[in-house]
């Protein structure tokens, strides 16, 4: 199917697995999109107990599409890594990390009949992935604290990057009070370590579905886990158990987040209803650690339907359910043990495009005696409204926020973390291609610009992201001050405050000064520039800045635009302090050449303790002077006048000198001037006015 419910594709398992030839028809399918390689990945197994052989058979994709090419496998299962037994998989799960393999996991049943063990399967997914033969792992045989054998292991779908692949099971599927964590390393060979079991408190078993229009209930099964997702460092796991309401002992859902590192449980809660049914839960976490949740219900009045919830991490609890699809007609279709089983096929995905978008799937009943598979797309959408100029404080994130643009003005959002924090701003809400970001590390006051002359009256959306959840200020500023040139405009930073937007509409080719002067208060105020021409900025990336980081101090940018049109102003406060201060920007003027060089260009006989001099350059600051004996003279030193003493010089040397006028607008060089000093010799050559008057002879 395409994402807008169109389909594509459809065939039998039979048919898509004919290539290997399994040895009966393929049960109990999995199928999951590895978010790290991009490649779907398909698990089901095959059973023939006449032949007994019982065969794992793995399906995937060659590239990230699904209508592309598929490698299949099949593989023994009734091998213990390459003995061979009398056992059978059965209920089979799969996972996969990061970066090595993926997990298989089955309950071993032997041909006899009677619960073995469980097995983990581990598949390297560098063959796996590239269509070559495969080799693999075998564990078996787990048995939990208490000596009991492990049964229904779940393996992780680990959707971050993590050290290890953990998996879990409750430590009895029909009565316990633990979960039972292990881990594997990711190498070959691979070790499997038994972490430990997180104490969560007593559980039993669920009766079985009341249902309307039927005395027959429908199979909640037991207490085992039905999948697990390791995101951000923590487990996710569901599974049904029994409570009573006072009313009557119902089906409820017992949902964990699990630190597997410290074996605790942050969340360990019971969701359910007085007079309803709750089981057969599938659960999964997104990248800002929401968790989604979707399940079977029924009761007295209601059949068989979909429900899913959620909860985000701000949440006290899981938020309350809403309707998939709802159950049109009674269901009983009864197996030789008398058991009226519904499908525990549940799933969820996340979408890797849109990573606050779970994708989710249940089975209800949609006629008499009928079932069938609903699909839907679920998201949090209720992001905080920022309002403009309005700074607003959270404990812990993640957080999602909308706001305004509006034609023909810039806007901005910035952050003030108390720990690392990140902000990214998309215009859609589920993130899927955010047009701009920024992620400083620690108390770097991110923040992200938008150009509203590009957008239009639209909302966008921001994103607050961290390593550890922590208190921090969000402020919008949709709505910025015009400000023209010359002022100043007076203006104050709250200490609250984060950000303070202005816009300006300069001239190609002109140079200018913007300037923001604090006038009284502490607040360290940094000011960056974004030309007209770009959609968006961010901290990294502005076309012009100042950051002194000198608490109370101003500060000043020089900038010549390439193109006219709206420029935006930012003005973040550093420190979270106060400070009133001033914001001007006015055309800047260069100071003239300097001219009339005394000595004069050419000058000959010059005394060598000359003082040089030039005239006054109307508005320069300072002078830089350069002096040498050659061409393109070295810099010699900065004077505030228009007078340098260069100290003794060289007798009889022809000297190079020029004069560079300065000011905050730039620099404007003179030409380069010559002149030669005096001869100080202290002998000369007579020259006689007339030579024939001189005698030859002795000369006393």
């Amino acid at each position: 199917y395409t994402k807008d419910g169109t389909q594509l594709y459809q065939t039998t398992f039979d048919a898509w697995f004919s290539g290997v030839t399994p040895c009966g028809s393929p049960f109990d399918p999995w199928i999951f999109f590895d978010n790290h390689s991009n490649r779907f990945v398909m698990l089901t197994v095959a059973l023939n107990t006449g032949t007994q052989k019982s065969e794992f058979l793995i399906s995937v994709s060659t590239t990230s599409s699904a209508m592309g090419s598929w490698w299949n496998y099949k593989l023994d299962a009734t091998v213990n890594g390459g003995t061979p037994t009398t056992n059978w998989a059965d209920y089979p799960k799969v996972g996969f990390d990061s970066s090595f393999g993926i997990y298989i996991t089955a309950n071993m049943f032997s041909f006899t009949g009677g619960f073995q063990y469980s097995k983990i399967r581990v598949i390297q997914k560098s063959q796996l992935y590239s269509g070559a033969a495969v080799s693999w792992y075998d564990f078996w045989g787990m048995q939990n604290a208490d000596a009991s054998l492990a049964f229904t292991i779940q393996p992780c779908d680990t959707l971050s990057s993590e050290t290890y692949e953990y998996l879990v099971n409750t430590d009895h599927y029909s009565s316990g009070d633990g979960l039972t964590v292990w881990r594997i390393t990711k190498a070959w060979y691979p070790s499997l370590t038994r972490v430990g079991t997180v104490n969560i408190g007593s559980y039993t078993i669920p009766p079985d579905a009341e249902q309307m229009g039927s005395g027959t209930r429908i199979d909640t099964i037991d207490c085992r886990l039905y999948n697990a997702v390791c995101q951000n460092g923590y487990v996710y796991a569901a599974f049904p158990e029994a409570y009573d309401w006072g009313s009557g002992v119902r089906s409820i859902i017992r949902h964990l987040k699990i630190n597997p590192a410290t074996l605790t449980a942050v969340w360990n809660t019971g969701y359910g209803a007085t007079n309803s049914y709750y089981w057969m839960p599938a659960i999964s976490c997104d990248a800002n650690n929401s968790l989604y949740l979707v399940f079977s219900r029924s009761g007295p009045t209601e059949y068989a339907s979909i429900r899913y919830t959620g909860r985000r991490v701000t949440d006290g609890s899981l938020q309350g359910s809403a309707q998939l699809a709802p159950g049109l007609g009674p269901y009983v279709r009864t197996d030789g043990s008398g058991r009226n089983r519904w499908g525990d096929y549940g799933g969820i995905g996340i979408d890797p495009s849109a990573p606050q978008t779970a994708w989710i799937y249940h089975e209800y009943a949609t006629a008499i005696n009928t079932w069938a598979t609903e699909m839907g797309r679920v998201t949090f959408a209720s992001e905080y409204a920022l309002s403009n100029d309005t700074p607003v404080t959270f404990s812990a994130i993640p957080k999602a926020f909308s706001f305004q643009i509006k034609n023909y003005d810039w806007a901005g959002v910035a952050i003030n973390p108390s720990t690392d924090h990140d902000i990214r701003i998309d215009d859609n809400s589920n993130f899927s291609s955010p047009y701009a970001s920024s992620a400083y590390t620690g108390t770097v006051r991110d923040f992200v610009v938008t150009n509203g002359h590009n957008w239009g009256d639209v909302t966008h959306y921001a994103q607050a992201t961290y390593g550890t959840p922590s208190p921090y200020i969000i402020e919008a500023e949709w709505e910025a001050f015009d400000l023209a040139a010359g002022g100043p405009y007076n203006d104050s930073m709250g200490s609250g405050e984060v950000i303070q937007m202005y816009e300006i509409l300069p001239t190609a080719g002109v140079p200018y000064t913007l300037t923001v002067d604090v006038t009284s208060g502490s607040a360290d105020l940094d000011v960056f520039i974004y030309s007209h021409g770009r959609t968006s900025g961010s901290r990294s990336n502005a076309d012009w800045s100042a950051q002194t980081a000198v608490p109370g101090g101003d500060e000043v940018i020089n900038f010549t635009p390439s193109v006219s049109g709206y420029y935006g102003i930012v003005v973040i406060n550093e420190n979270g302090a106060s400070a009133n201060y001033t914001i001007s920007y006015a055309t800047c003027t260069l100071p003239p050449p300097p001219a009339s060089p005394s000595p004069a260009d050419g000058a000959t006989g010059v005394s060598t303790s000359v003082t040089l001099d030039w005239s006054d350059c109307a508005g320069a600051t300072s002078y830089d002077v350069y002096l040498g004996t050659a061409p393109s003279p070295p810099y010699v030193g900065n004077v505030a006048i228009s007078q340098f003493n260069p100290g003794t010089l060289s007798c009889n040397a022809h000297y190079y000198w020029r004069v560079v006028a300065k000011n905050s607008c730039g620099n404007n060089s003179g030409p380069e001037w010559d002149f030669y000093t005096v001869n100080c010799s202290p002998w000369s050559m007579l020259t006689p006015d007339n030579p024939d008057d001189i005698d030859a002879g002795n000369i006393d």
